[in-house]
């Protein structure tokens, strides 16, 4: 089954949704993209579950590390799997202050896991990311 039209719009609609609310570093709208039960995994062994503690965590991060950084990201592969559940593959990173942009060591893939609950919006039920290791050579 191949994406349609409305599916990578979602898809990039809450990608675009995540770089506003991330720049803002607006720890509610970021948790607001989570569906209730949502879950997290980032590198260093990062895992949470549930919207409440995604919330908690970017709370703390937008309050120390990661005050004034953004966010990008591009979706480079969108998949249904069915009319209500899409997976993507972005790339991107995280962008800190006093960097202009992107740098190697930032650079992340991340799979996506969007679903539309019943009123018909898409929201994240599982996301993942790990850093892209270029060569140095």
């Amino acid at each position: 089954m191949t994406a349609t039209d409305i599916d990578t719009e979602a898809v990039r609609g809450i990608v675009a949704k995540v770089e506003e609310v991330w720049a803002a570093n607006d720890a509610d709208g970021f948790a607001d993209v989570f569906t209730e039960d949502g879950t997290l995994v980032l590198p260093g062994g990062v895992y949470m579950s549930g919207r409440e503690k995604i919330r908690g965590y970017f709370r703390m991060g937008y309050a120390g590390p990661m005050k004034g950084s953004r966010v990008v990201g591009v979706p480079v592969d969108v998949k249904s799997v069915t009319e209500d559940v899409a997976i993507a593959i972005t790339e991107g990173g995280v962008v800190y202050p006093g960097q202009d942009d992107l740098v190697d060591e930032n650079k992340i893939r991340a799979t996506w896991v969007i679903v539309r609950q019943s009123g018909g919006d898409w929201k994240v039920t599982a996301y993942q990311n790990s850093r892209i290791h270029l060569p140095t050579s």
